[in-house]
């Protein structure tokens, strides 16, 4: 009888053996079969044996699952979860806060808060960031045009387990500022955390109302990134005025022989937070038949304005100047006005407020 040596010696799970009479109960002395690993499977050991009867030389390898994250085949803010065999390949799962396939992932794009801006206020822009779920940096740098003004007290990072408070470094420039935030890691998941920027528009601004200045924020994760870019928009105030009698009383018109005590009120009453530069309130009348006393008192909030305002008549016209109507603030004009008895009509005031300010202050 020939020396042999029995393959279910040599037999393993998840494989199958190749080569010659390796798939029958038995081989002939110095035969070889190879051990090949079924698919979703890779082997461990030593792949070829040879008959030395009675048995085969070596010992038994294994076919252990193909590890389909061994390649990284996932972006670095991923996850990789490896699909078990005799399944093949990996599922990739954006981190918290990164959007994408897993095979790339990306920075959500960043969403300012408030998108305009009056002369001497703030503009708050915040960004939400979810924390990566392995510790890493955190960069964020905001960017804006020079006519705006950030010191580091104007940066607010928000209180969340996975911060370690007073570990940021905040780096201000003329037209930057960074925020680097060390070892930051998701403690909850889909945790995030907000970093807010309140930059304010200079009085010494080159803008104006209506310019529309670029400002951005860009967020840097294990050399991942996000931007925002959007136009900040130069808004003007709002002011309402009301002409009445200085009882209250609202004026309809004037007739013949009429002597009335009027006031004009100019309101900042809120309609927006701008600064109110260079206004001048007008009153102009008719001359025929007509008659208005010089101002007989200009109040700020109430108060005497004095050297703050400035007064002005000429025919047919009384003005008063202020440098600055702040938000929340009346300009009062007080004066008296007669209509002669020959009069055989009415008279109407014309009053003009918003069409002589400005924006910004005067140079």
């Amino acid at each position: 009888a020939f020396a042999t040596c029995p393959t279910s010696s040599i037999t393993i799970p998840d494989g199958t053996l190749s080569g010659t009479g390796c798939d029958t109960p038995s081989v002939n002395d110095l035969d070889t079969c190879t051990h090949v690993c079924n698919t979703g499977f890779t082997l461990s050991g030593t792949a070829l044996r040879t008959c030395s009867s009675p048995n085969f030389d070596g010992s038994n390898p294994t076919c252990e699952d193909t590890d389909g994250c061994l390649a990284s085949p996932c972006d670095p803010a991923a996850n990789c979860v490896d699909v078990i065999a005799p399944g093949t390949g990996r599922t990739c799962t954006c981190l918290a806060g990164f959007i994408g396939d897993g095979e790339d992932c990306v920075l959500p794009p960043v969403a300012p808060t408030t998108s305009s801006v009056s002369i001497g206020r703030t503009l708050p822009a915040s960004v939400e960031i979810f924390a990566p779920d392995n510790a890493r940096t955190v960069l964020i740098i905001f960017s804006h045009p020079t006519d705006f003004a950030l010191t580091s007290g104007d940066v607010t990072i928000g209180s969340n387990a996975q911060i370690t408070k007073g570990t940021e470094v905040i780096t201000v420039s003329s037209t930057r500022t960074e925020v680097s935030i060390p070892n930051v890691v998701t403690a909850v998941a889909n945790e995030s955390f907000t970093v807010t920027f309140e930059p304010t528009l200079q009085a010494s601004t080159t803008l104006v109302q209506g310019d529309t200045p670029t400002l951005s924020i860009d967020v840097d994760i294990a050399n991942e990134f996000s931007n925002s870019s959007w136009n900040a928009l130069v808004t003007a105030p709002v002011l309402t005025s009301v002409l009445t009698e200085r009882n209250g009383d609202s004026l309809t018109g004037l007739e013949a022989g009429d002597t009335r005590d009027l006031q004009l009120v100019v309101s900042h009453d809120g309609a927006s937070d701008a600064r109110a530069y260079d206004v001048t309130a007008r009153i102009q009348f008719p001359t025929a038949g007509l008659s208005a006393s010089a101002l007989s008192a200009v109040l700020l909030n109430g108060v005497a304005c004095g050297a703050t305002c400035t007064t002005g008549s000429s025919s047919g016209e009384l003005t008063v100047t202020i440098g600055e109507l702040s938000l929340g603030s009346s300009l009062t004009l007080q004066w008296t006005t007669t209509v002669a008895d020959t009069a055989d009509f009415n008279f109407d005031y014309v009053v003009t407020t918003g069409g002589s300010w400005d924006s910004s202050p005067a140079d």
